[in-house]
């Protein structure tokens, strides 16, 4: 019951609601016979059920036991993270991520950068925390890249990203992570919906008028209308020269395809007065 519990918590760190005791977990560990890897995963079992103080101290004597399992250094990271002490929080998940890959590691690990960057409590300088930002763009990148699509993570580490851009004043590259985040969501199965996170509703709040420069790269927004198309906007002129080799070939292509709709649309109010001339006289 004590590995098939662990077992179980491994695959979510919250509380799991099951009929279970903690004094199960205890008398398996005081009971001289027990062997030490089932010891061990009773006491990571245990920080499912106390305060973060206790639990730290049961998860840093499964490591003790057990030093080398990923999932230990996972939850001690959550905890130190809910305790706000977000450094401790970031060693302990680089080293989970040292054991073993797991992208929901990496999604973890990206938003305790996120919080030393800004949006928790840090007594971290501007500096330190514009490139804990970056760090977290970064970690958060692999993760979404690892992932799987519908992922529901995924369209979240998008929010995360386009929020750290707002902070940095990259408003076009926010509103290019925002657009993905949305698209990741709408292309998740139906019976895993759900309303939008706050989080996404901020973003979404923030950007509300913004159009990112036609230019991928460029971190800008789009103030400039392509004369040609009209279709795509650029933050200045020499980002659209930059960026024209790339567009001319969609500009030109919607620009035949307007003439054509317009001489269609000509001919069509010629023949209508011809129509309407006949039928006057």
């Amino acid at each position: 019951f004590v590995q098939c519990y662990a077992a179980a918590y491994r695959l979510d760190s919250r509380p799991i609601y099951c009929i279970a005791d903690s004094e199960v977990f205890k008398e398996v560990i005081a009971n001289d016979n027990t062997p030490e890897d089932v010891i061990a995963d009773a006491l990571f079992s245990l920080c499912s059920f106390c305060e973060l103080e206790a639990a730290l101290a049961f998860i840093d004597e499964a490591l003790h036991l057990r030093p080398e399992d990923p999932a230990f250094h996972f939850e001690r990271g959550i905890i130190w993270n809910r305790m706000t002490r977000f450094e401790d929080a970031d060693v302990a998940l680089q080293r989970a991520i040292t054991l073993d890959a797991d992208p929901d590691f990496l999604w973890q690990r990206g938003c305790i950068l996120e919080n030393l960057g800004g949006n928790g409590p840090t007594a971290l300088g501007e500096a330190d925390q514009s490139k804990m930002r970056s760090d977290a763009m970064e970690v958060l990148g692999r993760f979404v890249s690892q992932s799987a699509p519908e992922s529901d993570k995924v369209c979240q580490a998008l929010y995360h990203m386009a929020s750290m851009e707002i902070h940095n004043g990259n408003l076009g590259s926010a509103k290019r992570l925002l657009d993905k985040g949305l698209a990741a969501e709408s292309a998740q199965l139906a019976c895993f919906y759900s309303p939008p996170s706050n989080f996404r509703r901020r973003v979404e709040l923030q950007l509300r008028s913004i159009e990112a420069c036609g230019s991928e790269t460029c971190p800008g927004i789009g103030i400039q209308v392509c004369s040609g198309c009209g279709s795509i906007r650029y933050c200045s002129r020499e980002c659209q020269k930059t960026h024209w080799k790339v567009h001319k070939p969609l500009c030109q292509q919607l620009q035949t395809v307007s003439e054509t709709t317009g001489e269609k649309a000509g001919k069509g109010k010629k023949n209508n007065n011809k129509r309407s001339g006949n039928s006057r006289a």
